[in-house]
Formats: structure tokens, sequence, C-alpha cells
């Protein structure tokens, strides 16, 4: 078994304290006799024994309330029978009371009651010093500061990690959001092609057909217009011309054959003379060089002028002496229908009396006088009245093909090719009737027939190739734009209206949804930067604090306290404690330094404590003084 004092500075380890007893040559056993060995024993266990090892015994006792459990130590009483009754000095038999009243009476009869009341008094104070030399007291407070500062450790990690579940939850929603954001790609892409696919229905439902170009369209239209034109002038010429003013005219031939004339016949004459007197008076009053020109002009139709006969004469010269009157010499040849019908036409056509483009004549005051006229021609032949009025009502829809130019209806013109409509630039036809406005819409109506199939398809393929690259604005600018043309054919409208929707819906509704993608994944960015802003200070804070924790709990009390001054300032400078609080820890630990410190010094103090009260105090224990100061020199240490 191992010395219990061996780890102490004095004595040696390597130096047994009894070799002095060892040191004597071993001496040949004496027998005692059976009557004397009850007395030797008692001697040698109670005096021998008892005396050498009575500092061991004392520091002994006074360390069992600390602990120290060996029964039999080294240097101790029992170790030293044990020693004799191996040597054969004694034998195995104890007897407890007689070795008890041997071991009192010498310290009685010597004054042992003195000394063993002095080694009590040295165990009490030495019991003090003992300890305060351990440190009892200091790793009391350090293991509490210890268990405290763990704890406060502990609560800022579960603060911080509480503090952290929000913000991580939020991230960890903003990183499913994001992940839902980035597959939406083929979702918008789905839905964009159902849009332009919509787009495409719209336009096709304007028009089933391949797109036409204005110049495909005008082509048509001046086709189609040349055909209804012929059409119309076919008619006009049949119902008006061939059935109504031929046989008339014809009549009127073969009664100016035998003599009966518009300018003769009692019916029409009146009102044909004062036509042609009035133009001739309204000629006269014209000044030159407008008159001769105009004479000259409208004397082409109204008859040659020749010599009066024989009879002619002599009836003239009666007249003029009654009538007082200039007598004539000449007459003009009555005027045929034929030529009451040129100047008819003349009249209705302000180019007839206009000289060197000014118009000589006045306008309204000509074509009172083309309805007077009429009115004598009708007078003369009723039908040439009811061709005339046919005429008119049979050129009406082609004037109105022709343009409706506003111009007053005359036979000249109707007569005339209106080439101008028609020219090599087919899109002019288009640009011309196709301008928007509600009257050209009918102007091609008239001038095509009316809303056949044929144009109606062609004017959907028009418009499906004008709307086709228009974005959802120009569309309905385009249906603004086409307001009066759009009430002759209404039925444009809706499909037009369709294409601007369905357009209008492609344009916004996936820039719409791109926008709201980016202002969504904009501010899912920043709300995971402000979790992660949150999360990162409380990250930082809970791992130092857990690297506080784990060294506080791996040191000893004693070591714990300098790692306790880092944790409390940090508690202070992470603003976790108030300055109240970080002072009063600091004092604490302060404190605790200071009881270690004492402790140290209580060391010394045993040592010097027990040189002065066992070896130069002079308590001797029956001459065992230098045993004695070894086994309590064991309780400093």
């Amino acid at each position: 078994m191992a010395n219990a004092f061996d780890q102490f500075d004095a004595p040696s380890k390597s130096v047994n304290t009894f070799d002095k007893f060892d040191a004597a040559p071993e001496k040949e056993k004496m027998p005692i006799s059976d009557a004397v060995r009850p007395f030797t024993d008692v001697a040698n266990r109670a005096l021998v024994a008892g005396t050498l090892g009575a500092p061991v015994d004392i520091a002994t006792t006074v360390m069992r309330p600390f602990g120290y459990k060996e029964k039999e130590p080294v240097g101790g009483s029992e170790w030293f029978g044990k020693q004799m009754e191996q040597m054969g000095l004694v034998t195995p038999t104890r007897r407890p009371g007689a070795e008890f009243a041997a071991a009192i009476a010498p310290a009685v009869i010597t004054g042992g009651v003195g000394a063993v009341k002095g080694g009590i008094n040295l165990a009490k104070k030495a019991k003090d010093y003992y300890s305060l030399a351990k440190g009892e007291k200091a790793e009391a407070l350090a293991e509490a500061l210890k268990t405290k500062l763990s704890t406060k450790a502990e609560d800022v990690i579960a603060g911080a990690e509480k503090a952290m579940q929000e913000p991580k939850a939020k991230l960890q929603q903003v990183g499913k959001a994001q992940e839902q954001l980035g597959a939406r790609e083929p979702v918008a892409a789905a839905r964009q092609a159902k849009r332009e696919q919509q787009v495409e229905k719209s336009i096709n439902e304007l028009s089933s057909g391949t797109p036409a170009l204005a110049e495909d369209l005008g082509s048509f239209i001046q086709s189609k217009g040349q055909s209804n034109l012929k059409s119309l002038k076919t008619t006009r010429e049949r119902e008006a011309i061939t059935n109504l003013k031929d046989p008339a005219f014809d009549t009127s031939r073969g009664r100016e054959a035998k003599g009966d004339f518009i300018s003769t016949n009692p019916k029409s004459a009146p009102a044909f003379n004062e036509v042609v007197e009035e133009l001739n008076t309204q000629i006269a009053r014209t000044p030159e060089p407008y008159r001769s020109q105009l004479k000259s002009r409208f004397e082409s139709v109204m008859g040659k002028e020749v010599p009066l006969s024989q009879g002619e004469l002599a009836a003239q010269q009666v007249r003029s002496s009654i009538t007082g009157e200039p007598m004539r010499t000449s007459k003009r040849e009555p005027m045929t229908l034929d030529q009451a019908e040129f100047l008819r036409r003349m009249l209705t056509d302000k180019k007839a009396y206009e000289v060197e483009g000014f118009t000589a004549l006045d306008v309204n005051r000509m074509t009172d006088l083309s309805k007077k006229l009429v009115q004598a021609m009708g007078e003369y032949e009723p039908r040439v009245t009811e061709y005339i009025k046919k005429y008119g009502e049979l050129s009406a829809p082609i004037t109105k093909a022709l343009g409706g130019r506003g111009e007053a209806l005359t036979n000249i013109e109707l007569m005339t090719p209106e080439e101008v409509m028609f020219s090599a630039d087919k899109t002019a036809a288009t640009n011309y009737f196709l301008n928007g406005s509600q009257e050209r819409a009918k102007r091609l109506l008239d001038l095509t027939g009316g809303k056949t199939p044929d144009l109606m398809n062609r004017i959907r393929a028009y418009f499906k190739n004008e709307v086709n690259g228009m974005n959802s604005n120009q569309v309905s600018n385009f249906i603004s734009k086409n307001e009066g043309l759009l009430r002759e054919f209404p039925e444009l409208r809706k499909p037009l209206q369709n294409i601007s929707e369905a357009k209008k819906v492609a344009e916004t509704a996936g820039v719409a949804a791109g926008k709201r993608a980016e202002s969504a994944a904009t501010r899912l960015a920043g709300e995971a930067r402000t979790a992660e802003a949150a999360i990162a200070p409380k990250e930082k804070i809970a791992e130092k604090f857990r690297i506080y924790q784990n060294q506080i709990t791996a040191l000893t009390p004693k070591d714990s306290i300098n790692k306790a001054e880092s944790l409390v300032n940090s508690l202070r400078q992470d603003k976790l404690i108030g300055d109240a609080a970080h002072r009063d820890l600091l004092t604490q630990i302060e404190r605790i330094k200071t009881e270690y410190g004492d402790s140290a010094q209580a060391a010394q103090n045993v040592q010097l404590m027990l040189r002065k009260q066992l070896v130069y105090g002079g308590l001797k224990l029956g001459g065992l003084g230098v045993g004695a100061y070894y086994g309590l020199k064991a309780l400093g240490q």
C-alpha cells in the first residue's frame, strides 16, 4: 500500500523515514514464555507502536472529516504493530482494553494530558487553515458563478435561437416562393402562347383567307366598278335611248320633213322662241371678245340664216309699214328637234359658255332656259320629256359610282368615259373609297353594285392585312379612323374590336405577369436579405456563447474564472446585460480571484504555523515533534 504522504515535499519518497529501525543488524529471535507473552504484546503495541505512530494517527484523525479514508496509514500505530507482528515481537492476538490503558498511562505521568490538549488545539487550528488552503470558499463561489454564467450563456443561446425562429421561417417561406417563382417560366410561356392563339383566332374570324394588299383590293374595285358601270350604262342606253329617245326623234324627223318644226309648231313655238330670244339677248349683253365667240358658238345649232323669198319680202314690207319695225331681208331655217336637244345639253353644261376659262353667261339663267327648252320640246313631242326623265334616273347611280363630285348632271359628262377613277395605280381606288368616311363607303357600294360576297371578302382580307401587324392601340385607332365606313359595314366592327381586345390581353397580361414576377423576385430577394440580416447577428451571438458555454463547462471552477471575465464582458458588449449587472459580475469574479489568492497564502501559513507550534513552540508529544510536523504538514498541502 502506498504511503499517503509520499506526494508531499518532506521527507523524500526515496528515503524511508523509518530506516533507522531497519539499519540495525537483524537479531536472533528469542523465545518468550506464554505467561509473559500477553504483557509484552500489550507493552509493544500500546507503548512502542502507539508512541511511534502517534504523529500520523493525529494527522489522520484530523483529516478524517475531510474525506481521508485510509484505515492503516503508513507510519501510524497500526502500521508499526503490523511490522512488529511480522518481526515476531508481538502475536496476532489483540487486547484492546489493556492496550488503551497502557497507552494513556505514560501520557498522564509525563504531562501527556497537556500535550494531547495542545494537539487538539493544533488540529482545530490546522482545520481552519486547511479549509482556507484548500480554497473551499473560492471553489464554492467559482462553482456558483460558473453555474450562473453557464445558465446565462444558455439563456442567451436560447434567446438568440428563439429570435431566429421567425426570420428562419420567413427565409424558408421565401426560398419556397423563389423556387415556385423560378418554375413559372414554362407556365407563363404556355399562357402567353394561348393568348397569341386567341389573337390569331380573332384575326381569322375577321377573314379566314389570305391577307390582301391595297393594290389587290384596288384592282378588284376597278374591275368590279367597270363591270357595274358598263351594266348601268347598258341599261340606261336601252331604257332611255333605245326605247324612248330614238322613236321620238325618228317621228319628229318625219314631221319636220313635212314642215312641222319645234320652232313653228303652234304648241311649242312660243316657249321655244322665248328661249332663243332670251339667249340672244344675254349674248348681246356680253362684252367683247366674249360676245362674238358665244354668238358664233350658239348660232351653229340655231339654224342657218337664208334670204327671204319674194313673197316673204312683200309680206315683210307690209308688216314693217304697219309696225314701223326694220324690214328683215333674211331668216333662219327652222330648228329641228335634234338641234334643240343639242342646245339643251349646251345650256346645262357651263363649259359651253366659258370663254378663255371664264364663264361668260349666268349659270342659273342658263339652267332656267334649259328647263324652258325641255318644256317646249315636250310640247312638240311628249316622249322627249319621258326620255329625259328616264335618262336622269338611270344616270344617277352612274354619277354616284363615278364619285359624285357634286356637279350638275349633264349628258356630255355621262357620255364621256370617266377614266380618272380607273388609273394604272391600283392603290388609288382603295385609298379613295376606303378612306374611312361613310360617304366614300356608299360610293363604293354604288360603284360595285352593293355588298356582294366578293366585295365583302376582299375588304375583310384587306383589313386583315392592315391590322395583322398592329398592336392593340393601333387597332383601336384604326377602328376610330374607319368609324364612318363601319356605319355602312357594321358587320366588320365586332371582329375588329375582338382583335384589339385579344391583342391588348396578349400585350399586357404577359407583361403584367412578368412585371409582377419581377416585382415578386425583387421583393423576395429583399425579404431574404432582411431575414438573413436578422439571423446573422443572432447566429453570431449564439455561436459565440456556445463556445463560452462549452469552455466554461469543460473547465474547473478555478480555471473558468478567467474565461468568465471574458464572457461577462461579451454579455455587456452585446448589450445582453446592463452596466450594473456587468459591474456586479466583475466584482464577484474579483472576489473569487481574491479568495483563490488567499488560499495559496493559506498553504504557506499552515507550514509556518506547524513550525512555530510543533518544532519551535515545544509541543513534543513524547519527543515526536518532527513526526507530528510532517504529519500535519500534509494538511497544509
